[in-house]
């Protein structure tokens, strides 16, 4: 077995609140998973100024190796920001996180947890999906920048993105082609 099939043993992790110590590590595992906009510790922080960012963390052996900040919409939640150390991944510490996040859609009474992805994001598509989420729909993007010298907005082109959507089973809807078809 070479070391890419090798499987990874899993990492129990505890998932718990981030403090805004925490921000530093936070920001370094961003940049390590190499985002195309990775945030920085100002928006980390801009995450505890605002009302209504819940940010937790996943700590391994004492450190943090993954985060996640989210938001309380009237009936669901939707992630902003989800991410997991790469020398921790595929070790469950996503899976753990989400499940800590699940085992509290009852208690928040939220219907589900919804995450835009980016269409080339294909390790968190399929990790989502591993979850069970489904793509329930497709959302086209346009990044903008600012020129300094002109001041013209310059657009890019557009980009594919997919709303990725988790429903508990007791609040999907079964239907006669739900019984046959994975919908």
């Amino acid at each position: 077995m070479n070391s890419k099939t090798k499987k990874r043993k899993s990492a129990t992790v505890k998932v718990r609140r981030m403090l805004k110590a925490d921000i530093p590590q936070v920001a370094e595992i961003e940049e390590k998973c190499l985002f195309e906009d990775p945030w920085d510790e100002g928006i980390f922080a801009e995450c505890f100024e605002e009302f209504g960012y819940k940010n937790y963390v996943a700590e391994h052996k004492g450190k943090i190796v993954g985060y996640m900040v989210y938001m309380e919409l009237d009936d669901s939640i939707e992630i902003m920001n989800l991410a997991i150390d790469p020398k921790h991944h595929r070790r469950s510490v996503g899976t753990q996180m989400l499940n800590a996040l699940k085992g509290n859609l009852q208690g928040m009474r939220k219907d589900g947890i919804e995450y835009l992805v980016h269409a080339d994001n294909l390790d968190g598509l399929r990790f989502l999906k591993s979850q069970k989420f489904r793509a329930v729909d497709i959302c086209p993007t346009q990044r903008s920048d600012l020129d300094v010298e002109s001041g013209e907005v310059i657009y890019g082109p557009l980009e594919e993105n997919y709303w990725m959507r988790y429903t508990p089973n007791k609040f999907s809807p079964e239907n006669r082609i739900s019984k046959y078809w994975d919908v």
